[in-house]
């Protein structure tokens, strides 16, 4: 999803080493010729180290297949996934299995994140019979196969490159998604606080001083009722009034928002794309206007699903400034490496108490390439968090504190009590 990364190994100095086309030997003589030229055939320099292979090995066979671990969550943000990282594909293929509690709901799925640019990775989901179910060999940074409808029990994986291509870095993980369910009306009463039992809930208009004014342009009444809700969405946690603006002869206050439907790259792939355009001179210089724009063809599904809530609430944080203005106000480092992180005081506080840690920084996404990577929360740490890079299906996408305290990292004036609860998948 738009706002809606690289580590290269060498072999030693070999590719520094200058080697003559030929070599030639002078032999003294006392006939004519004065001299014998001998060419002899250039030399090979040695074969590199074999390249190491990750702790998990021998897993190169269905037989060894590495045990990721059982799924038994059945309630929101419990024990419902699981990963493995640091691993590396050196040779013919890789195998894994996994255990699920329940029947796969939508969302639920294994999937593989990696550098596409390092070596091309494929998957294959098999069951315990060693029968396959299904396969993804897209051109991305990340392969998944759904599980949706499956039953209960043990699957198996394997992880191969393509055309015989290795990898050395990339993660696995199986997740068994928690329906939920979306209310059709907007309620009496705001989302509570983190803690609260529940889902998030389409919110009534904001009493705040933080208002965004909505633009249309190809989308239905409907899905324009679908935006309104996630403006007031935003509104509940943001409620500081920012300085009044004007933007091609239009009064603003407080941002805003082109909000269109657009072809974008067919089903499914971007569902969105958006960010800031126009910003404050004071203000501390927050966005005064912004761009959303929602691929054509997956609209009407994101909007049967109840997922286009989730949607375009992610995409207002973006014009917002989440992820679009971090290195402009030098809330990030590490971008387009393979260690991201956002360095924000308040994000970072947040995460810590969410997660029980004492780091100064926030893990960040460095995979799925230009508009993901770096601008978004890391996928596999915040699993189903609204402001990771990738929709996470008929599944709750909490607004969780971390996401809170970055806006105020930015600049503005928030409610932490506002957020959605969340806790994360350990």
């Amino acid at each position: 999803m738009n706002p809606l990364v690289r580590f290269q190994p060498s072999l030693d100095s070999l590719g520094d080493r200058v080697t003559p086309a030929a070599l030639t030997l002078t032999v003294p003589h006392t006939v004519a010729p004065s001299s014998i030229v001998v060419t002899l055939p250039k030399p090979q320099p040695p074969a590199p180290p074999a390249p190491t292979d990750d702790a998990f090995e021998d897993n190169d066979k269905f037989a060894r297949a590495k045990d990721i671990g059982s799924l038994t969550g059945g309630a929101l943000n419990s024990k419902a996934a699981a990963s493995l990282t640091g691993l590396m594909l050196t040779d013919s293929a890789d195998w894994f299995k996994f255990t699920t509690s329940r029947p796969g709901a939508a969302g639920s799925n294994v999937h593989i994140r990696f550098d596409h640019s390092r070596g091309d990775l494929n998957l294959r989901l098999y069951d315990s019979t060693g029968a396959v179910l299904g396969r993804s060999a897209g051109t991305g940074d990340r392969e998944a196969v759904s599980l949706a409808g499956r039953p209960a029990g043990t699957y198996y994986v394997q992880v191969r490159g393509l055309g015989g291509a290795f990898n050395p870095s990339y993660t696995i993980s199986a997740k068994q998604a928690v329906l939920t369910t979306t209310p059709s009306a907007p309620p009496t009463s705001p989302p509570g606080g983190p803690g609260t039992p529940g889902g998030p809930t389409f919110p009534p208009a904001p009493v705040s001083g933080f208002n965004i004014a909505l633009r249309f342009s190809g989308l239905t009444p409907t899905q324009q009722a679908v935006f309104q809700n996630a403006a007031n969405r935003w509104g509940q946690i943001i409620t500081g009034d920012l300085p009044d603006a004007v933007f091609q002869g239009i009064f603003v206050d407080d941002l805003l928002i082109d909000a269109s439907a657009t072809p974008i790259d067919g089903v499914d792939g971007i569902l969105g794309q958006a960010g800031p355009d126009a910003f404050r001179v004071g203000g501390a210089g927050l966005p005064v206007h912004g761009f959303m724009q929602f691929d054509t063809a997956d609209l009407a599904v994101l909007e049967r699903t109840g997922d286009l809530f989730s949607v375009a609430l992610h995409e207002m944080a973006h014009v917002l400034g989440f992820g679009t203005l971090w290195q402009t106000k030098g809330l990030a480092e590490g971008i387009g490496g393979i260690n991201p992180q956002y360095t924000g005081a308040q994000g970072t506080a947040a995460f810590n108490t969410v997660f029980g840690r004492s780091g100064a920084s926030v893990p960040l996404e460095p995979f799925g390439g230009l508009g993901t990577d770096g601008s978004h929360f890391s996928e596999d740490l915040f699993v189903t968090e609204l402001m990771t890079g990738f929709l996470d299906p008929g599944v709750l996408n909490p607004l969780s504190i971390v996401t809170v305290g970055a806006m105020a990292d930015l600049g503005y004036a928030v409610n932490f009590g506002a957020a959605d609860p969340y806790v994360p998948v350990r």
